[in-house]
């Protein structure tokens, strides 16, 4: 029978030997040994060569490691026979007695039980130290006589005092396998009965012999190993088995004297090459780091000169050395050609690792943050530009300046890269909408004063330059000719360049102002001085806005804007100014009735503009104050009044979009406004969230509410019968007013019944307006969209299809709901994925543009972060989303435990109030960070006073009755065969799922786990003091609230709410914690 040796070679199983190592026999062994040596070094106590205690220095510490002995075992040790015992111990006792008969050593101490414990080693050391000392002078003994046998006696190895109180541990071999030859003359016949094998294939016998082919790679596939991969993790190890080659000896020439260069027999390892390596996303490790970008903008000459306590620096140096690793040196590189790098060195590679692992894309003072290693030894050296060099190839234009005589001065260069961007021209003029002329291309990233930045590659500028060219932009016209082919007639436009120009989704776009934008304002008293700062804080709400920035400045005001543009995309910029400049606007949303205002206004004032936001200066200037009452949209503005030296801020009435109202304890008197947090906090010490359905008046400092609908108080239940069709017909408005665009839009869709009705409608609007596109005049002539005074939509944007999209874990609930409908509506279709990875690894950057820590909030928001990357990416600027039902219909599952209407309409109406808390802070910011626009149909204001007005009775669940029951009925066509279904049966009458739960169960339940690992139970019972009384109640909002407050002060926290359903015994906010839920937590109540 043939032997396989890969089943007796085990690599994972030690053998013997490290097993004795490893054995509590061998540590008592070395401790014991231990011991005796001290002993032994205590007995021989100096005499009189030494003066005194200091001449003489006795170490404290024990010696970790053996006295230099041998300790091999003597020959029998393995023996089992009692025999072969007694008589080896016979025979050391014997040589015992014949060394110690002339010289007689103190009697030993008394035994001590060889325990393990402590007491027992504190007496065996004390009874050591009260022997008495040994003569100063004893004589030696007599060497031992040498052993009749030739075995070496144990006197040899240990002490004539050392006692053995026990027989030693054996360890006795497994025996040999029977087929395995037993002799060298068996091993080697053996051999020679074995064919030669060249190749092994298949499950042949294997050979005996060392060496045998594939050996290795048996081995290495134990560990897990495929061929053709690397070892290790990373699968950067060797790719082939290593092998041993014998060199051949090099001679030496005669003039060194001949011979040979090397010794023989010398050996080289072959075959070890590595899998090939790329250096890394970031590359490759070093102790040192780079961070691109995170100082663009920054005034460094006030950071790091007029700061106490080591400044930017030391911040920048604090904050890593507390997250990643200990920091060794900061140092911010201010000479620099391009963008001012930041580097820092860590004492370890792996403290590095972690921190460019978590710097890369970090925004960090409205700036990206790029991240990468730096060679260390370039850093030391102070060789800080190469790095930069190596992504910017020198490509760039650099020339001399010449002195006033004329001359070249050699030692002054002009260079134009990366300061300002190169210019990119075609020569001979090439035909395309966005090129010149001249031959210049239009393009934003080359555009100084646009999205130019120095850290742009010119590989990022050729790829840009290259999309344009396949898909141009009909929004930056450059060259008449070419646009006007392309608008009326693409097919001629396609026949004309080559190659051919991808087709866009717009098959009619006639531009105009207005869009949906990021506003911004302070007022200051020394607003001049003060600009600088405020446009570094208007900077960091850029991805909002990335479409364009404007500022406005008069007396102590400074309006400072980005722009998301969607209507009046070519003349909406802002801040907005009427004729004589006396009036100056910033606004952040939509107006949808601006059409029907501005016919009804009975005022002469001159439009210099298509926004929707322009009607907003003409209303204020006939209402004032009460210009808000009169708006129909969502908005959050600042008005500036030169004439009554006037601020005026108001916000929509229920808050769909984020606005905040700041001050400052070091300018008293001045107020400041933006949309987020955090543009605010860097000059704010007190921040609140400016209450929807309110207006600000400067000249009383003072907030009033301006919105006060039929249904807001509470105590007041209505008792208004259900109306299906007048609920229908009035939703069906609301999404109609929302399809307001001149950029490509379409609908968030998750599956359930909210976001499925909204797209049902917003498909049969779009199909309309396609149907009834030649008709539609009057937008083309006038440059205005939206619903006119008889609801009827006009717009220049015409979808060839409508897309929706939808996102989730692999297998999610929501994505088959939602492909479902999809289908059955005829939508265009995105069904995106996310892990469960991807959703942690956002987790931070999403905590820092929802600027909260509210558990439910944050589950629901990543994956929508994740979403509106991806729908950003493909072109679309604009979204309806399904916010704002369960609010008004009392959805969430917790409903069902309502204990009567009274206190069912008082939860609504609790619960619609506090939406820009929660669920539109959450649609919101969650798309606005990609600079994507999400509009919520069920907030509209007609719509809530339908809805919210009817019998509550009508909305409670039954047992006979599902949650949102009249909802779904309004929309249930059954009864009404001409009307077409909007939705499928079991769409229309599916239970309700939240966002969080609906993309994948095992989100939710990631997230827990994760918790685990950064709270401990510990910290749980020691929370922060400045918590005060908002103490988390979970390991998971724990977690939440620590990386809030990595990124905001601890004033902003005023500004969140916690979402906490009522009714309920349950803290953890999923549906599934409530019992009703299909797939309910094993725990539900």
């Amino acid at each position: 029978m043939m032997t396989n040796w890969d089943d007796i070679y085990d690599p994972s199983r030690p053998n013997n030997y490290e097993e004795y190592k490893q054995s509590d026999e061998k540590i008592r062994e070395v401790r014991d040994w231990k011991d005796r040596l001290y002993a032994h070094r205590m007995a021989r106590q100096p005499s009189s060569d030494y003066d005194s205690d200091d001449d003489y220095y006795q170490p404290k510490n024990r010696q970790f490691a053996p006295p230099p002995y041998n300790f091999a075992p003597p020959p029998g040790l393995n023996d089992t026979s009692q025999g072969g015992l007694d008589s080896d111990r016979e025979a050391q006792d014997k040589e015992v007695e014949m060394a110690d008969t002339d010289y007689q050593p103190a009697p030993p101490p008394a035994a001590i039980t060889d325990d393990a414990t402590g007491e027992d080693a504190y007496a065996r050391r004390l009874q050591i130290n009260q022997q008495p000392p040994a003569p100063s002078d004893p004589p030696p003994p007599p060497p031992p006589e040498p052993p009749t046998t030739g075995t070496p006696s144990m006197s040899v190895f240990q002490p004539a005092s050392a006692t053995i109180s026990r027989a030693p541990v054996r360890y006795v071999l497994p025996p040999p396998p029977e087929d395995i030859p037993a002799t060298e003359e068996e091993l080697e016949a053996t051999f020679a009965e074995e064919e030669p094998v060249q190749k092994e294939e298949g499950d042949a016998p294997r050979s005996l012999r060392p060496g045998q082919q594939g050996f290795a790679e048996r081995l290495m596939a134990k560990y897990g190993w495929t061929k053709g991969s690397g070892l290790g993790a990373t699968g950067s190890g060797i790719v082939n088995p290593l092998q041993v080659k014998v060199q051949k000896q090099k001679k030496k020439p005669d003039s060194e004297g001949g011979g040979f260069a090397m010794p023989p027999g010398r050996g080289k390892i072959i075959a070890s090459k590595k899998k090939t390596e790329e250096g890394g996303k970031f590359g490759d490790m070093t102790e040192v780091i780079v961070l691109h970008g995170m100082v663009d903008g920054l005034d460094l000459d006030a950071e790091l000169e007029n700061s106490e306590g080591g400044g930017l620096m030391q911040e920048i140096g604090e904050e890593c050395n507390e997250k990643y690793g200990r920091v060794e040196r900061v140092f911010i590189h201010r000479e620099s050609n391009g963008p001012i790098p930041v580097f820092v060195k860590f004492t370890a590679q792996l403290s590095a690792l972690r921190a460019v692992n978590a710097l890369e894309g970090r925004v960090f003072n409205g700036n990206m943050i790029t991240a990468r290693f730096y060679d260390t030894e370039k850093f030391e050296n102070g060789v800080y530009q190469k790095q930069w060099r190596k992504d910017h190839p020198f490509g760039f234009y650099a020339k001399p300046n010449r002195n006033p005589q004329g001359v070249l001065d050699m030692k002054k260069w002009e260079c134009e890269y990366p300061t300002k961007p190169p210019k990119c021209k075609f020569v001979p003029p090439l035909f395309h909408p966005n090129v010149y002329p001249s031959g210049t291309v239009c393009l934003s990233i080359l555009n100084e004063e646009e999205a130019w930045k120095p850290a742009i590659t010119i590989k990022q500028i050729l790829l840009g330059v290259q999309d344009l060219l396949d898909d141009p932009n009909p929004e930056s016209p450059a060259q008449a000719e070419a646009y006007n082919l392309f608008k009326k007639d693409r097919t001629a436009y396609e026949r004309r360049t080559t190659p051919p120009m991808a087709d866009n989704n717009c098959t009619k776009s006639k531009s105009g102002p207005g869009g949906r934008n990021a506003s911004y304002l302070i007022g200051h008293p020394d607003v001049q001085k003060f600009k600088p700062t405020a446009l570094r804080m208007a900077k960091a709400l850029r991805h909002r806005g990335p479409d364009w920035s404007g500022s406005f400045i008069e007396n102590k005001t400074i309006l400072a804007h980005e722009r998301l543009s969607i209507v009046g995309v070519d003349t909406g910029s802002q801040p907005l100014v009427n004729d004589d400049k006396s009036i100056a606007l910033a606004v952040n949303g939509e107006i949808y009735n601006h059409r029907i205002l501005r016919k009804s206004l009975e005022l002469s004032y001159n439009y210099k503009t298509h926004s929707d936001c322009e009607v907003i200066i003409p209303l204020y200037m006939k209402y004032g104050l009460d210009a808000p009452k009169h708006l129909d949209g969502m908005f959050s503005w600042v008005l500036f009044d030169a004439k009554e030296d006037r601020v005026v801020a108001a916000r929509d009435p229920i808050g769909i979009t984020s606005f905040y109202q700041g001050w400052s304890s070091q300018t008293p008197g001045a107020v400041y406004f933006a949309s987020e947090l955090k543009s605010l906090h860097p000059v704010c010490d007190k921040i609140i969230a400016f209450p929807p359905g309110h207006v600000y008046d400067s000249k009383t400092d003072t907030m009033k509410r301006y919105f006060e609908p039929t249904y807001w108080d509470p105590t007041r239940v209505p008792s208004t019968p259900i109306d299906y069709k007048l609920l229908r017909e009035t939703f069906e408005r609301s999404v109609r007013k929302r399809l307001m665009a001149e950029v490509p839009y379409g609908v968030l869709l998750s599956g359930g019944l909210d976001s499925s009705l909204v797209a049902s409608i917003a498909q049969r609007e779009t199909l309309r307006t396609r149907s009834h596109q030649a008709d539609d005049t009057e937008a083309e002539e006038s440059g205005l969209v939206g619903i006119d005074d008889t609801d009827d939509l006009s717009n220049v944007t015409v979808m060839a299809k409508l897309h929706s999209f939808s996102i989730g874990l692999p297998d999610a609930p929501d994505t088959h709901a939602a492909l479902e409908v999809a289908k059955f509506l005829g939508t265009k279709h995105h069904a995106f994925t996310f892990t469960i990875e991807d959703g942690l690894n956002a987790l931070s950057d999403v905590i820092y543009h929802l600027e909260t820590y509210d558990v439910t909030t944050i589950r629901a928001s990543t994956p929508m972060y994740l979403l509106s990357r991806k729908i950003k990416a493909l072109g679309v600027k604009m979204v309806l989303s399904g916010e704002g039902s369960d609010e008004i219909f009392g959805g969430y599952l917790y409903f069902h435990a309502a204990p009567n209407k009274e206190e069912f309409h008082a939860e609504t109406v609790r619960r619609v109030k506090n939406l820009h808390l929660a669920d539109c802070l959450r649609a919101n910011k969650s798309t606005s960070a990609w600079g994507l626009e999400a509009r919520v149909p069920f907030l509209d204001k007609q719509f809530l006073e339908t809805a919210m007005n009817i019998d509550p009775k009508e909305k409670m669940i039954t047992k006979d009755r599902i949650e949102k029951y009249i909802l779904r009925k309004a929309f249930d066509t059954t009864d009404e065969p001409d009307v077409a279904p909007y939705l499928p049966d079991n769409i229309l009458w599916r239970q309700k799922e939240q966002f969080s739960d609906g993309v994948g169960y095992g989100w939710i339940d990631g997230l827990k786990d994760n918790a685990e690992l950064h709270v401990t139970d510990e910290m749980m019972k020691n929370p922060k003091p400045e918590w005060g009384t908002d103490i988390p109640d979970s390991k998971e909002a724990y977690w939440y609230r620590m990386m809030f407050d990595e990124q905001f002060p601890p004033y902003c926290a005023g500004t969140v709410e916690r979402w906490v359903p009522t009714w309920s015994k349950q803290s953890d906010p999923s549906g599934r914690a409530i019992s009703t839920h299909n797939a309910k937590y094993q725990n539900a109540v």
